[in-house]
């Protein structure tokens, strides 16, 4: 199972415990819990830059896709410039050159896409663990509070 997977997990947990804990809507005359809001932003703070790496990752494989696509079109292009004998050999080179291009943006996309993909890994084990250490003391801080 990936690192984003669990880290996932382990934020629905705490979500859940969060919304036990510090309920936002009380049904009696008193007030939320003092400590409601501040829960409420760690958990959208600990999510927040997981989210950018994977947002940059998808706009990384959505490029990915595009260029790929663009670089089908372009071979199509070529073959068929070399079935027509009546194709002069500037317009050939041209389209190869525009393949060459788009061959050496392909490569550089998917760089970039493994580069995000080890940082992905990276964030999400480092906010793994800090998380599940925060876990682990609300987990605490619930017992005590039950008791």
């Amino acid at each position: 199972m990936s690192v984003v997977r669990i880290f996932n997990k382990l934020l629905i947990n705490i979500k859940k415990q969060i919304d036990e804990m510090y309920p936002r809507i009380r049904f009696s005359t008193t007030r939320k819990h003092y400590r409601t809001n501040e829960m409420e932003n760690k958990f959208k703070r600990a999510r927040s830059p997981l989210r950018k790496v994977l947002q940059t990752l998808n706009k990384l494989r959505k490029k990915k896709r595009k260029t790929r696509d663009a670089l089908h079109n372009i071979n199509d292009k070529i073959q068929d410039l070399n079935l027509d004998p009546t194709t002069n050999k500037d317009k050939k080179i041209s389209e190869i050159n525009k393949r060459r291009k788009k061959e050496k943006k392909l490569k550089e996309i998917k760089e970039n896409i493994i580069q995000a993909e080890k940082k992905t890994k990276r964030k999400g084990k480092s906010l793994y663990c800090r998380r599940y250490k925060n876990f682990q003391t609300m987990s605490t801080i619930r017992k005590t509070k039950i008791r």
